[in-house]
């Protein structure tokens, strides 16, 4: 049994623009640490309740500017003074700038990670984007049969080459610069193809200069984010997200895209916590909790999208026709209440034939199965075709734009994510905090779930005396919830041991009835030895019953001629044996039957 207290009170914010992840992390802060050094007028001392977890601290937007918050800690103790002491911190004039101070420090580490974040995502953008073009000039050099006097091929060959080897301890800006250098090597083949007529060589230089764009401002974005200019991160991230979109659109192409306007059906997150602080308290639980972001929770829907889709097109394509497989489906989400959908067309594929199933309304039906946390609207298809007929896409550029294609999701939603943080870091400055009430704290009697009691033992075999381990486990008492205001002073709810014998009485008798059972099994049938053969003979009986006569089963083995011996010692000496009851018969066949089944268990005897 587990006694929670919740201390409540309410903070006025001057900005309505408030991060309650980080706000919950720094009033479990101020208050693990009793108060933070300098505003305090005396230095912190930790509190005597402990830690308070992030988790334990619940927090809903409130008023009709939503410049309010209510906060509701629950601490998990059964003293009293250790609330009072947390109520007591929180009705300090300097606990509201205590939470102040720390939530702009968590606001400056959080921009700063959102900074490192959406420049590592646009250099990992523009590393999949040199990839494919890289493998598309050389392919295109092998096709025009160069002979690469220059060396640019050769070139351009080693710079795929240390592209690629590049792994997750290489740093953002490092990173780009090995796409910037593909780039340009690729941007020098095109070059000479197109000196040589190449077709498609111009398109090439085109794709390897936007690709430099790109680069650049990928380099630019992790430069900033190290000196901590985080909106300037931000913009060039941004702006590499666009020059790696123009290049998408283009080399996606031949493919079967779909527009799908949605709206959100689950609440989002600031909208959870808004909730009332009794239904939050009611839904949240002391513990470990899982908790998804709205981007993470998004990417889980497009993976079902993409799941789903693949499937109704293995599904209800005619037979015969090739159906694409799960890497040529890509989902984008601008976050802008529309997902795009995208086909890349594989050889063998036909176009035609994904794009009439893709817009039919059993195809939305499935969609909408599979995303249950959108309501989508309207799905528009559109087919792209390639430069010449026939187009397709290799597979090996399949999984490069597919990568590309997941990059080009993560860079924008860390670009948005840092444009974010950036402007509540920038606030935060003129953010002030005030305490602006204190509700006296409740004690909530919380139950802990019994385990299941195990399974009854089986019953051993006579003559063995039962086995001492077969208490059954008390029967869980039913909950109790005792709610009150705490007092000042000792202990402010009950311990529970009140009448202690009441709730384990009840488990103790079945327990006695359950081996008074099982002893009186074990001695019926000696009663029926000592009223059938007299009480002398009873020992006679049970070896003369527990016993065989097989030399091929050692095991309780006796010599034929003394069990023979032990039988007219019991039913007398006229040879054959007399007759006996109904009871008698049943009495004799259950133990010769138990007689059998023991002989093949490893008991130690003496032969006689």
């Amino acid at each position: 049994m587990q006694y929670k207290n919740v201390v409540s009170f309410g903070l006025g914010l001057s900005q309505t623009d408030v991060n309650l992840d980080l706000m919950q992390q720094a009033i479990a802060s101020v208050l693990s640490a009793g108060g933070a050094d300098g505003n305090d007028g005396g230095g912190a001392s930790p509190l005597s309740y402990g830690a308070v977890a992030a988790a334990d601290v619940l927090l809903s937007q409130s008023g009709a500017s939503g410049a309010d918050v209510y906060a509701a800690v629950d601490l998990y103790t059964t003293k009293a003074d250790e609330v009072a002491e947390v109520q007591a911190l929180v009705a300090t004039a300097a606990f509201a700038a205590d939470v102040d101070a720390a939530y702009t420090a968590l606001l400056a580490a959080a921009a700063q990670d959102a900074a490192d974040a959406a420049a590592l995502a646009s250099a990992r953008a523009v590393e999949a984007m040199a990839a494919v073009v890289s493998r598309e000039v050389l392919a295109a050099a092998t096709a025009a049969g160069t002979s690469d006097g220059d060396g640019d091929v050769a070139s351009l060959a080693s710079a795929l080459a240390a592209l690629t080897a590049a792994d997750d301890s290489t740093s953002a800006a490092a990173l780009s610069a090995l796409a910037q250098a593909a780039f340009e090597e690729a941007q020098a083949v095109a070059a000479s193809l197109d000196s040589l007529g190449s077709e498609g060589s111009t398109q090439l230089a085109q794709d390897a200069e936007q690709g430099k764009d790109a680069a650049g401002s990928a380099i630019e974005a992790a430069e900033l984010a190290g000196a901590g200019d985080y909106a300037g991160a931000a913009e060039s991230a941004a702006e590499s997200t666009e020059a790696i979109e123009s290049y998408y659109d283009a080399a996606v192409e031949p493919a079967v895209t779909g527009s799908i306007t949605y709206e959100v059906a689950a609440p989002s997150r600031r909208r959870r916590r808004q909730l009332l602080p009794q239904q939050q308290q009611q839904k949240q639980q002391k513990g470990a909790r899982r908790r998804l972001s709205e981007e993470a929770a998004y990417a889980e829907a497009h993976w079902q999208y993409q799941q789903a889709a693949h499937q109704y097109l293995v599904d209800n394509l005619a037979a015969g026709q090739q159906a694409p497989s799960l890497v040529d489906h890509v989902v984008f989400d601008g976050g802008d209440g529309t997902m795009e959908h995208t086909v890349l067309m594989a050889c063998g594929v036909s176009a035609d034939a994904v794009a009439a199933l893709a817009a039919t309304d059993g195809f939305k039906a499935a969609m909408q199965a599979a995303v249950t946390g959108y309501t989508l609207l309207a799905i528009a298809v559109a087919t792209a075709a390639g430069t010449n007929e026939g187009d397709c896409h290799a597979d090996a550029d399949i999984v490069d734009l597919n990568t590309l294609g997941t990059q080009r999701q993560t860079v924008a939603e860390t670009a948005a994510a840092s444009t974010s943080a950036t402007a509540q870091n920038a606030a935060a400055p003129s953010l002030t905090i005030t305490v602006t009430q204190s509700v006296a704290p409740t004690s909530v009697q919380v139950s802990v779930p019994y385990p299941s009691p195990p399974p009854s033992p089986s019953p051993p075999s006579p003559p063995s005396p039962p086995s001492p381990s077969t208490d059954a486990s008390p029967s869980p008492p039913p909950a109790s919830t005792d709610v009150g205001t705490i007092d000042g002073g000792s202990d402010n709810v009950e311990t529970g041991d009140d009448g202690g014998g009441g709730g384990g009485g009840g488990g103790g008798m079945v327990a006695g009835i359950v081996i008074g059972v099982l002893l009186l099994l074990c001695l019926l049938p000696l009663a029926y030895a000592a009223l059938r053969f007299g009480a002398g003979n009873v020992g006679l009986w049970c070896h003369f019953k527990l016993t065989h006569s097989k030399p091929d089963l050692p095991v309780l083995y006796v010599p034929k001629e003394r069990r023979e011996g032990m039988r007219k010692d019991l039913y007398g000496g006229g040879g054959a044996k007399p007759a006996s009851s109904t009871v008698d018969r049943a009495a004799s066949n259950l133990l010769d039957s138990k007689t059998e089944q023991g002989a093949s268990i490893g008991l130690d005897v003496e032969k006689v």
